[in-house]
């Protein structure tokens, strides 16, 4: 058997993993010189190594070529440094690298263990909704074709079970069914229905409904999609294809993403790789602790993209909701007027201003009031500037029928200010 016997290369090396570690491992500050003592430390630690590795080599040779000896021996040095390092943590107590003794980070993840107890407990508040759908046809002219879609159940009340839903998925319905489960559904109607913001809540009442489904059916709890970041987990719930009870789980991807919709209104929904497809929209999008931040509503379908489904975030739902329950429809303040943006481009090729170019002007609208007129150029909405159509619908969202917009705008090169009063908006327009 080979003695091992320790050399003087070997003591320096022992030596080096020894001493006392610096308070930081990789950015050394101490009285020495840093780079100095860098240099030496690294050059020993490189030969070092070089000469531990090549009498290792020789060492299983001699015995043989046990790996088992040069497992003992590579273990010598691991537990040696081990001592060093443990040493070292008494005299410092501070590292760069992660000491042996540390605090486990919470990162939160332990939400992707419960993701089957959100999802049991929520499939039998997300519905699959069946609508009769009356749809033109070249050849046929006005004909009955069923579509599917899913809806969430938000409130239980003496009477009725409360849906709400995308208006795509109801609209111009000659009948609607909504299925519990796959062998039991009830007819629904319409409460009504938001189609600028493509929201509609539906209602089944409680008779029709099994009292083995209805013992089990509890509302969702709605959460707070404000205080949404990139990164959360996000669950998605429907019945895309017609699959029921579809789970898909991404992530939060984005949020505030501007998007027109089909209506020409302008919303900002929430962005997640969920895998959203046709049949999901009207489902819940769920945060990790299984609230509904979300009502599922956009996927865009196109070869070169995926993993991007939009959703319109539950806190723009709630008011639509509190209206349609309370009205049967949502009041919307307008200004009666169409127009095109002039960009700052075409202002500087037609010298005019830029801003928004009044094109038509509804009568009996308080953009007409005002005295508006086509050609206009409207330069300034409620001290926003520039004014392109996009800010203005925004700016209008946000008030309510009766209040007021303070405008600029330019008529023949001459600036001009005025208050235009929001009126409501007929059902029809």
């Amino acid at each position: 058997m080979v003695e091992y016997k320790r050399t003087q290369w070997d003591m320096e090396f022992s030596d080096a993993v020894e001493q006392e570690a610096p308070d930081n491992q990789q950015y050394y500050v101490a009285q020495r010189d840093t780079a100095q003592y860098q240099d030496q430390y690294q050059e020993k630690k490189y030969w070092g190594f070089k000469r531990v590795l090549a009498l290792v080599l020789v060492a299983a040779v001699a015995i043989g070529g046990s790996m088992g000896a040069v497992l003992q021996f590579a273990n010598f040095f691991n537990q040696k440094s081990v001592a060093a390092v443990a040493e070292v943590e008494e005299k410092t107590g501070s590292y760069y690298m992660q000491p042996a003794k540390y605090q486990e980070v919470d990162y939160k993840a332990s939400v992707a263990n419960e993701i089957p107890d959100i999802v049991e407990r929520l499939e039998p508040s997300i519905v699959a909704i069946t609508n009769q759908q009356i749809v033109q046809s070249f050849f046929y002219g006005e004909i009955n074709r069923p579509t599917s879609g899913t809806g969430v159940v938000f409130n239980i009340n003496e009477d009725s079970v409360l849906i709400v839903s995308n208006n795509h998925v109801v609209e111009n319905s000659q009948g609607l069914t909504v299925a519990f489960d796959d062998d039991h559904t009830a007819k629904a109607e319409l409460v009504g229905a938001d189609s600028d913001y493509d929201i509609a809540v539906i209602k089944v009442k409680k008779s029709d409904i099994d009292e083995s489904i209805l013992k089990d059916l509890k509302p969702v709890i709605l959460g707070d999609s404000d205080k949404l970041r990139a990164g959360e987990l996000a669950i998605a719930i429907g019945n895309p294809l017609g699959y029921t009870d579809t789970v898909t789980v991404g992530f939060i991807s984005g949020v505030n993403r501007k998007f027109r919709m089909n209506s020409g209104a302008y919303m900002s929904l929430i962005q997640t790789d969920a895998a959203i497809n046709p049949g999901n929209s009207g489902g819940a999008l769920l945060n990790g602790k299984g609230e509904v931040i979300g009502i599922n509503t956009v996927k865009i379908a196109e070869t070169s993209v995926e993993g991007i489904g939009f959703a319109i975030p539950i806190n723009e739902v709630k008011p639509i909701i509190d209206e349609i329950l309370d009205k049967g429809h949502v009041s919307k303040p307008y200004m009666g007027i169409g127009g095109e943006n002039v960009t700052k481009e075409i202002a500087e090729l037609y010298h005019i201003k830029e801003g928004l170019i009044v094109r038509t002007v509804q009568p009996d609208s308080g953009a007409a009031a005002a005295g508006l007129r086509e050609g206009d150029i409207i330069t300034e909405v409620d001290g926003e500037k520039p004014v392109t159509f996009e800010v203005l619908v925004f700016i209008i969202k946000g008030k309510k029928v009766g209040d007021s917009l303070d405008i600029v705008y330019y008529r023949e090169g001459q600036r001009h200010q005025a208050q235009v009063e929001l009126k409501e908006r007929n059902k029809q327009e």
